[in-house]
Order: C-alpha cells, then sequence, then structure tokens
C-alpha cells in the first residue's frame, strides 16, 4: 500500500529547499532517527543497537521516482510489511530464506506482504553496506556529483569505502543539515507528538491517583509504565523523585517510601511510533507548603513568560531570557538554568535548544519543550514542563493543567 503523502514524516519542501540551498544533489540518511525521518521506515537493527547499516538516499531532482533505500538482506521483511514510500531498494549481506509465492488472493494481505518479500529477496546482492550505498548513488544518476551524508550513523571505515568507490563524487557532512530539516514538523509528525504527549501526562496523572504514604517510587513508575504501554506507547524516560530525592534532576526510581508533604516529581516521556514526548508534572502529598507555593508560583511565572514569547521570527535566546526574567522577580531571585527548554521530535532533543546563546529564530511548525525546573538539595525539586508547537504564537499538544497537583491523604 502506497503510503499517503499525509503520513509522510518528511518535511519535503523545506529538505529540498535546504539541499538547494547548500547545493548538494543528494542527501543521505544514516543515523536511525533519520532513516526513520527520511523513508518513514523503521530498521529493528538499527534502533536496537549502534552498528547495523540502514541508508535512505534522498534524490533532490527527483525525489519521489530516484530516492534510494538500502538494508541488509535480512531487514527486508521490515521493508516489505511497512508503508515505505521509497521502492528503489539496493540490499547487502547474505540471509536465508526459502519458499515462494504466486498469486496471493485479493485482500490476503499477509500473503501478499510474503510475496513482497520474495521480489525483494530477487533484486541484485552486493557485497556490504557501502558498496550497495555507492550502486544506488550510481543508479542514481549521481556518480559525479556533490552529496550530503549525515556522517552520524555510517562507520568511518565504510565512509573512507565509499569514497574510494565514488571517486568523482564530493561528499560533505550533513548531520547538521538533517537537524535543520527535521526542525519544522509536518502535520503527521505534530499527530505523533500530540499523542506522545498526552499518553505521557495521563499516565501521570493515574500515577498520582493511586499515591500514598509508604508507597515507594518503584511502585509509582510501574503503575506509570503500564498506563503509558496500555495507551499504545513505549516507555522512554521515567524521572521520578519523592520528597528530598525530587531534588534529583535524573531521579531514577528506587525504594524510597512516599511520606506526607512530600514533592512528587514526574520528568517523563514516551514513544509514540517512534516520535518522542518530555514533560513535567508535579505534586504534593498532602497540603503544599508557603515554600512549596512561592518556588512553584515563580517556575509557573517563568513558564508562563516563555510561552507569551514565542513567535515566529523571535531568536530561541528571547524566549530564555523571558522565562529567566519572570522566575527571579516573581519569587527566586537567584534562579539559575543553563536552558528553558529544546526542540522535540523524532529525537528528545531536536532544534532549537533554548539557551541564552541560542540565535536560531523561531519557525511555524517548530515543536518545543518549554521547562522551567528548580532542584535545591536537601529539599527537593519542583518543574513544569509543556509541548507546544509554533503557530502565529503557539498552540499546546497538552491537555491537563499546567497546576501543582494537591494529593489529599
Amino acid at each position: 500500500m502506497a503510503i499517503k503523502v499525509a503520513d509522510r514524516l518528511l518535511n519535503k519542501a523545506r529538505a529540498l529547499s535546504i539541499m538547494e540551498e547548500i547545493g548538494i544533489d543528494a542527501l543521505i540518511a544514516t543515523e536511525a532517527q533519520n532513516v526513520t525521518y527520511a523513508s518513514n521506515f523503521w530498521a529493528l537493527s538499527q534502533w536496537l543497537r549502534r552498528g547495523p547499516q540502514v541508508y535512505a538516499a534522498l534524490s533532490r531532482e527527483a525525489l519521489e521516482e530516484n530516492s534510494w533505500l538500502v538494508v541488509g538482506t535480512g531487514s527486508l521483511d521490515l521493508v516489505a510489511t511497512q508503508d515505505v514510500w521509497i521502492k528503489n531498494v539496493a540490499r547487502y549481506g547474505f540471509f536465508s530464506l526459502k519458499g515462494s509465492v504466486d498469486n496471493p488472493a485479493e485482500g490476503d494481505w499477509a500473503m501478499t506482504e510474503q510475496k513482497n518479500l520474495k521480489e525483494l529477496f530477487d533484486t541484485p546482492y552486493h557485497d556490504g553496506p557501502a558498496k550497495a550505498l555507492a550502486e544506488a548513488i550510481t543508479q542514481m544518476g549521481l556518480a559525479k556529483s556533490r552529496i550530503g551524508i549525515d556522517e552520524s550513523g555510517i562507520t568511518p571505515a565504510l565512509l573512507t569505502e565509499l569514497k574510494t568507490l565514488l571517486p568523482h563524487c564530493e561528499i560533505i557532512p550533513a548531520s547538521q543539515t538533517f537537524r535543520r530539516i527535521r526542525a519544522v514538523k509536518t502535520t503527521a509528525e505534530v499527530e505523533r507528538l500530540t499523542k506522545a504527549a498526552q499518553c505521557t501526562e495521563q499516565a501521570i496523572e493515574a500515577t498520582f491517583a493511586i499515591a500514598k504514604p509508604g508507597l515507594t517510587e518503584i511502585e509509582l513508575s510501574r503503575v506509570f509504565l503500564h498506563e503509558l504501554i496500555d495507551a499504545g506507547a513505549e516507555p522512554a524516560l521515567t524521572v521520578l523523585g519523592a520528597g528530598v530525592r525530587s531534588a534529583l534532576p535524573s531521579a531514577t526510581p528506587s525504594n524510597y517510601r512516599l511520606n506526607a508533604g512530600d514533592i512528587i516529581r514526574f520528568d517523563a516521556g514516551c514513544y509514540y511510533q517512534h516520535y518522542r514526548a518530555d514533560i513535567s508534572r508535579c505534586a504534593i502529598l498532602g497540603e503544599p507548603t508557603t515554600k512549596h507555593t512561592r518556588i512553584y508560583n515563580a517556575i509557573h511565572a517563568g513558564q508562563d513568560a516563555a510561552l507569551a514569547a514565542i513567535r515566529p521570527g523571535i531568536p530561541a535566546q528571547d524566549i530564555y531570557h523571558a522565562a529567566m526574567n519572570a522566575a527571579r522577580t516573581a519569587g527566586i531571585p537567584d534562579y539559575e538554568r543553563n536552558h528553558v527548554g529544546h526542540g522535540i521530535g523524532i529525537e528528545g532533543y531536536d532544534v532549537p535548544n533554548l539557551t541564552a546563546q541560542e540565535t536560531t529564530l523561531l519557525e511555524p511548525g517548530m515543536t518545543l519543550c518549554i521547562e522551567t525546573p528548580y532542584y535545591e538539595i536537601g529539599w527537593g525539586g519542583l518543574q513544569i514542563e509543556d509541548t507546544i508547537v509554533v503557530t502565529d504564537t503557539h498552540e499546546t499538544l497538552m491537555t491537563t493543567g499546567r497546576h501543582l497537583r494537591t494529593i489529599n491523604i
């Protein structure tokens, strides 16, 4: 089944524009996230561990007809069973598969997958990924062209081999090119990010609902993870700290038992169809103290100011300064942060990073996590983090409020 344009992850217009701007004829994805982004193809082995080589070669002049996927023979079943929009495939590596399928009955999708797999196995075999990629580039008619290659996923030895096989190609690094392209999301990407964020916030709310003195952080985390999986998401990040442990920026759930008056701080997320969530919500087990209220109101004011500053055309550093100034004025005079958020997408940290130094200009379609955490050793930590998409101003992807929760005990 051909993938619908609306379901394609690749921002085609942006990719072609940036490829033309930097003067390349093809753009090669090599890292797992970039391959999936460029082609809609998810390679199990590549996402599971570093080392397996899968490439998506995008043609600037004929993107639809002349782009290629390079994949190990052992992963061809995934190509046959996924909605991959790139139809030209170059395979490499030995893998044994027996049998054949002639004419599947109409509507028998399982046997149609088998037939597709057999056809892929009948394509020419190449002795290694560099040779397969070189052949794909040659078939594209680009063996004497300027090519950008995402250097983050290809091994140095294979990159050297590729340059030897294509002596007339000019090959330049392009991992940052992919980051630029991915910064502005397609409709399909925003839909996945929305689902990921909302799965996470609902799982957090379900966890707060069962929290009580005596439960451990690990017991809370099990509820959170169960809720994510039931929602069709996959766990990605579970920072959960209670009491003084809420001050640990990367708190791993432990056997600490909750007590009355404890902060419960979540900084958590999931994968939904390979796209990430990263949000934060906090609760007090019982009545908040004056300090809880003062600190939370200040970081809330900081996040409010950051959100109010968002609009196309402003540098990311303006958001940082707006958040810092507001939090300091509202109750934390010495408030300090290295950043107040970041882009999010198929990776947890996309362009831009919201720091004092970041000059990247915001564009419509960028998705950002806006966060204002506060950590104090010996006392605790409080945090708010939401995911938004830049529009004329911004739209939230969240459904739950940004208030400090109070859990009755």
